[in-house]
């Protein structure tokens, strides 16, 4: 490679269905970054500065930074984000297979999960859960539960007007 150019390898091997491109320094000696097909699977990784997804031309669309954080359609993380996702109509999908759960987990690194929004397709409700316990839940039919109730005749409906008085503490 000349001066201020990067070194790059390409390798093919039919032995274990594995190729790989990788990127060096000038010098050839340090892996700045590698892209892998291994049999049923793709690897992409960096060592220094982020990994750039462009589409239509040199348009940057995604990018991976050296800290993990993921940003579509934006190029700065936001403070302690590890996802940032901007769009004019953004949209997040979490699918299911059917009859099963999609889960949105929410909580810190030393509990996960004690904060959750989940979709049941079972029974067409959506739950909230804080504290590890669920508090709300809307019902297919739009009622909604509390505390752990499921029982439909229990939920509050669209009928019952004026049940909540914001005077009582």
């Amino acid at each position: 490679a000349s001066s201020g150019a990067l070194a790059m390898s390409l390798i093919g091997r039919s032995a274990d269905d594995q190729s790989e491109i990788t990127f060096y320094e000038n010098d050839n000696s340090t892996v700045l970054a590698q892209i892998q097909q291994v049999s049923g699977y793709s690897v992409f990784r960096h060592r220094t500065g982020y990994l750039r997804f462009d589409a239509g031309g040199t348009t940057e669309r995604m990018r991976i930074d050296s800290s993990g954080n993921v940003m579509i359609g934006t190029t700065t993380a936001a403070q302690y984000s590890q996802f940032t996702l901007r769009a004019t109509y953004p949209q997040l999908s979490i699918y299911a297979t059917p009859g099963n759960a999609s889960v949105l987990n929410l909580g810190d690194t030393d509990d996960n999960d004690i904060g959750q929004l989940t979709y049941h397709n079972g029974d067409n409700s959506m739950r909230f859960v804080t504290n590890a316990g669920e508090r709300m839940r809307i019902l297919s039919g739009g009622g909604v539960t509390f505390n752990g109730d499921t029982a439909t005749a229990n939920a509050l409906d669209d009928y019952e007007e004026g049940i909540f008085d914001p005077t009582i503490t």
